[in-house]
């Protein structure tokens, strides 16, 4: 929910002072507001656990998109290697990682902290590559934006 307003006018105190086409103010206000609950069924995408570890192999499919500047097949959801850039004829190519394994090794010491963080935290709770985790602790919130502060002018 999206509200608001705004109003303003010149200042005038009777007897006392009269502002016109000389002091003004204004005022707004806005609030912004999200309201959210956890749904019957996995509502998230996150990782699949074999993607924390590398392996990336039920990413990969049969279904050829073409071919590279070497005439390798190139499979829909292949990962290639980063470090087996060459180049052939005037185009880099890459070579896949085989099985869509990325070895253990090659993952970051940061990358491995964060796939520490996900395993704890952010585990997939139902088999699948998309909608596996069910956030169970969305909460409703309301922001403010502009906190309605006068001004005059």
């Amino acid at each position: 929910m999206d509200g608001g307003g705004s109003f303003g006018g010149p200042v005038w105190i009777p007897k006392v002072y009269s502002g016109k086409n000389k002091t003004f103010f204004y005022f707004a206000l806005e609030r912004f507001r999200i309201a959210g609950s956890a749904t019957g069924g996995p509502n998230q995408t996150v990782p699949p656990p074999s993607w924390l570890t590398g392996n990336m192999s039920d990413l990969l499919t049969t279904q050829n998109v073409g071919t590279d500047a070497s005439g390798n097949a190139a499979y829909r959801g292949v990962i290639y290697d980063p470090n087996s850039s060459q180049t052939v004829n005037g185009t880099i190519v890459r070579t896949p990682f085989p099985g869509n394994i990325i070895p253990t090794s090659r993952i970051s010491k940061v990358s491995q902290q964060v796939i520490g963080l996900m395993n704890q935290y952010y585990p997939a709770t139902v088999p699948g590559l998309s909608g596996n985790y069910l956030l169970v602790k969305m909460r409703s919130a309301t922001i403010t934006l502009g906190r309605g502060t006068p001004s005059v002018r």
